[in-house]
């Protein structure tokens, strides 16, 4: 079964819905998308915003708040949240009632503008159960029934995957904020050596996690795509700041910043990310 055939089972046009597909690892960037009222931290990833916001306030307010072109003629707008997995969950479908342009961007050919719309309570029961595959593309705004959007799961309720484990693990260092929160607890808790690949170079790096919020603290020192350096001598001199992450090693809670610094040097020599890396000490 595709979207398209779901929404035509419920009476619905697909040419009158509006796909939007959300990336997990986006920033919300709310100070500038969503109106001054809202006290939230604009460094949210949409994963956080969606997840951690039962009430979809703030999320509610985030998807309404868009570019005028964005939503094009539809009527309808159906919300999906772009997992790290691959995975496309499905998070609501809306109709469009109204909108009014946005105080601090009035451009007049694409302005911000902020909807106002009405949840279709129909839909409400495949919200975050409903899996979608979204074949890879730049579009993230599409119209409904123009590219198959096939059905591959309705879950009983929506779990967050679990831990890999510290050998299994590996992330891109600017999906941090999307990671499941049940996996950026792990990480928070647990201290020890780490290794970062840069993106574009394949050149390695060697770095210890020691502080109170462990190796999820650690590694927003990383996170941004073009200043995510964390003060290294090497790492600032890359144009791009996109690297992969795994753990090389953990420590036992009671091991001290000097053991774990110690185990730190011990993995820069076995690897030579001093000699032939981005370890400049």
């Amino acid at each position: 079964m595709d979207f398209a055939d779901l929404l035509k089972i419920h009476g619905y046009a697909p040419s009158d819905v509006r796909l939007a597909r959300h990336p997990a690892g986006q920033r919300s960037d709310i100070s500038s998308r969503i109106t001054d009222d809202i006290d939230s931290d604009t460094r949210l990833s949409l994963y956080t915003l969606w997840r951690n916001n039962k009430d979809y306030d703030d999320w509610d307010r985030y998807i309404r708040t868009q570019l005028k072109k964005t939503f094009g003629s539809q009527k309808y707008v159906a919300h999906f949240m772009g997992l790290n997995s691959g995975d496309t969950v499905f998070t609501g479908l809306y109709e469009l009632i109204d909108f009014h342009v946005h105080e601090i961007n009035e451009d007049p050919e694409n302005p911000v503008v902020v909807w106002k719309h009405q949840k279709i309570e129909e839909f409400i029961q495949y919200e975050d159960r409903l899996i979608i595959s979204w074949a890879s593309t730049r579009a993230w705004s599409q119209i409904a029934g123009n590219t198959p959007k096939p059905v591959t799961a309705l879950l009983k309720t929506f779990n967050e995957p679990a831990f890999p484990g510290f050998d299994e693990f590996i992330m891109m260092s600017n999906e941090r904020s999307a990671l499941p929160e049940t996996w950026k607890s792990v990480l928070s808790a647990t201290k020890g050596v780490y290794l970062l690949v840069h993106y574009n170079t394949g050149n390695q790096y060697v770095g210890s996690a020691y502080g109170e919020e462990g190796f999820y603290g650690r590694w927003s020192n990383y996170e941004d795509e073009y200043s995510g350096h964390g003060g290294n001598k090497l790492l600032r001199q890359l144009d791009e700041t996109i690297y992969q992450i795994t753990i090389l090693e953990t420590c036992a809670s009671s091991d001290s910043i000097e053991d774990i610094i110690a185990k730190e040097n011990k993995w820069k020599e076995k690897l030579g990310s001093r000699a032939y890396g981005l370890n400049a000490n």
